[in-house]
């Protein structure tokens, strides 16, 4: 059979192993029709199909993407004003007239991919120039698309940047992108011949950019904060990245560095760091004002409550003691409000550390008992606390944290509450052989809160009603001081209640064991509070004890309660005056204020304890400051105990009991 005319002309080609030998490009030859009557092994090896499957049944426009066949028609029939048909006369109108033909074209590869291609298209002629047929080659073009497309990309992400210019080898400008321009105030005929030292502001020395290109050449990059110099003579801060580009030989062939101005970030850094700062002293100085504050106010209600106390048992009228008692409360009353404030701001500048520390949970309770059953006796209320006797008896744990929040809560119950009950439960809820947890819940049958309301209750300054404020009084503090002081412990507080039904307060904290001794007593008795009378005791009778205090008040009121002991007592007005009867007079104790004139009483104990004789010498700490700061430097300065200002007579009591050696 007579061999088709193409094949016969390639075949009698000098470029016949080109054609059907290459891997690197692909030969697809057809006859005058678009027919494919050659396949080379490119073709097979780049569109993933045989000769046998395309040859004498398909044409080069089967494998061609037919959008870019009709753009390509279209865009031919505008060229040459006449119309020209989508699919192959697309692709080989020009070749058909004689004229070069190479264009861009995407071929669909036989797995579905698609392969961009430059593809170049020649018409085959026979000896009378007739045409027998068309040679498509083409190569693979991803490669080159991908390079045109990264510079462009390049180039977009190059305008679009930050600051940026780029040097040769040598430092000189070669291109700057438009935010340099701008930035700078430099164009780039303003550089040419220039290096990035015309940057310079002068505010780095020789040393630094010495440096910082040895950073450069040896690691291939640089960050950092310069001091530039725009072309008006302004100078800004900038941080700046510099890159090495080095060729495929490890030479550094350009410099490339993008900059950002951060004058601006620095000046509202500045300006933050500033009024952070400024709030920082600022709440020092809220802090220790209060904190100041609280122990001149505390001073004199200290006198206020402790002589309405004493006086509270003498003989009178009952119109007079009502008055007194008023006066009482009230004082009472506004002690409370003062504490609040001073645990709020303390908490609200977080200088509250829980401490762990052996305590007695008998004793805790007791003290509860003692602090709440008189005012539930004089409401008519049952007052009860109960305890699960599995419950250690020796804990560790921060008692007086914990004292503050049961306070709290046992005090707003009984507040809350006009009939009916208030019961304090503490109850086992998981225990090991080092800890505990506790959960401590406080109930009453008072007014209740409704569920709306519930949300308000541990926000600061916050009551459920504006009523109940004027009624009950208080800060709206209480209760965020005691969820602050729980979750400080670890627990969480939750409130279970509703409007007429009462309230339940609880919380669970986790405390280590001490002794593994467990108690007996499920129920707690209150006890009634005790007066002075109650506490005269043949224990502290016959002790002699100096009283360092400058306010006349408090001086009449702790004699009061040490004559009541049966303790005879020496005045002294300053931290001199007791250095002096100290030489003068023996003592067995020492009850010493700590604020003071001519000599605090933290350093009268310090020149005190300078004495070889007075070393074993109770020192007890007499003060109307309260804070944690003011009891460890109580501690630090050499004494051994410290009573609060308003005197809790029980607690003076004890102390005095625990210091003082028995008279023979």
């Amino acid at each position: 059979m007579k061999k088709n005319s193409v094949i016969q002309l390639i075949e009698t080609s000098a470029l016949q192993d080109a054609i059907f030998n290459s891997r690197n490009f692909s030969s697809i030859a057809t006859d005058a029709h678009g027919v494919i009557q050659i396949f080379n092994v490119g073709a097979e090896t780049t569109l993933g199909f045989v000769a046998e499957e395309v040859v004498n049944i398909m044409t080069s426009a089967d494998l061609s993407d037919q959008a870019e066949l009709n753009a390509r028609a279209e865009s031919l029939s505008l060229e040459f004003g006449e119309i020209i048909h989508s699919g192959f006369e697309a692709l080989v109108y020009k070749a058909a007239r004689g004229m070069e033909d190479i264009y861009e074209l995407t071929y669909l590869c036989k797995n579905g991919s698609r392969l961009a291609a430059l593809v170049s298209v020649t018409a085959l002629r026979d000896h009378e120039q007739n045409i027998i047929g068309y040679l498509l080659i083409g190569t693979d073009n991803t490669a080159r698309k991908l390079a045109e497309n990264s510079n462009r990309i390049g180039a977009v992400a190059f305008e679009s940047a930050h600051s940026m210019f780029v040097t040769d080898a040598e430092g000189f400008f070669i291109h700057i992108n438009h935010a340099f321009s701008e930035m700078s105030g430099y164009s780039m005929s303003d550089l040419v011949g220039k290096k990035p030292n015309i940057l310079k502001s002068g505010r780095q020395t020789d040393e630094f950019y010495k440096a910082m290109w040895q950073t450069v050449n040896a690691a291939g990059t640089w960050s950092g904060e310069l001091w530039n110099k725009r072309k008006n003579g302004e100078i800004y801060l900038e941080f700046v990245n510099i890159l090495a580009v080095v060729d495929e030989q490890g030479n550094i062939t350009n410099y490339v560095a993008n900059y950002t101005d951060i004058s601006q970030l620095k000046a509202y850094e500045a300006g933050l760091i500033e009024a952070k700062e400024k709030a920082e002293r600022f709440s020092t100085l809220k802090t220790q004002f209060i904190a100041s504050m609280s122990h001149e106010i505390r001073t004199p209600m200290a006198a206020i409550i402790g002589f309405s106390d004493l006086a509270l048992y003498e003989e009178m009228s009952e119109e007079v003691r009502v008055y007194l008692q008023d006066i009482n409360t009230a004082s009472t009353s506004l002690l409370g409000i003062l504490q609040d404030v001073l645990d709020f701001t303390k908490l609200e500048a977080g200088r509250v550390v829980i401490e762990s520390l052996p305590f007695k949970m008998l004793d805790l309770l007791g003290t509860i008992g003692t602090l709440f059953s008189g005012s539930a006796q004089q409401k008519g209320l049952v007052f009860t606390i109960a305890r699960d006797s599995t419950i250690p008896l020796e804990l560790l744990g921060d008692k007086l944290r914990l004292q503050q929040v049961l306070t709290n809560l046992v005090g707003n119950a009984l507040k809350f509450t006009a009939h009916g009950t208030v019961k304090l439960e503490i109850t086992l809820q998981a225990m090991t052989i080092s800890q505990v947890q506790l959960l401590f819940c406080v109930t009453d049958s008072g007014i209740g809160i409704s569920l709306d309301d519930q949300d308000k209750l541990f926000k600061e300054f916050s009551q459920v009603d504006g009523s109940f404020s004027r009624q009950y009084g208080g800060t709206g503090l209480g209760l965020v001081i005691s969820k602050e002081l729980v979750e400080l412990m670890g627990g969480e507080i939750s409130v279970v209640s509703g409007t007429g039904q009462g309230s339940a307060f609880s919380f669970a904290v986790q405390l280590g064991v001490i002794n593994e001794s467990i108690g007996h007593t499920t129920q707690v008795t209150p006890i009634s509070p005790k007066v002075p009378s109650q506490l005269t005791s043949n224990k502290l009778k016959g002790y002699r004890i100096l009283i360092v205090e400058d306010n006349v008040f408090s001086q009449k009121l702790i004699q009061k309660h040490l004559a009541s002991f049966g303790i005879d007592t020496l005045l002294a007005q300053h931290g001199e005056e007791a250095l002096t009867l100290l030489e003068e007079h023996d003592f067995d104790a020492i009850l010493m204020d700590i604020h003071m004139p001519i000599m605090n009483g933290i350093e009268a104990t310090q020149r005190i304890r300078q004495q070889a004789k007075f070393a074993t010498l109770p020192i007890i700490a007499l003060s109307a400051g309260v804070t944690d700061t003011e009891r460890n430097n109580c501690i630090a300065g050499g004494m051994v105990g410290f009573v609060s200002k308003p005197i809790n007579v029980e607690q003076l009591c004890a102390v005095l009991e625990l210091w003082l050696k028995p008279k023979a």
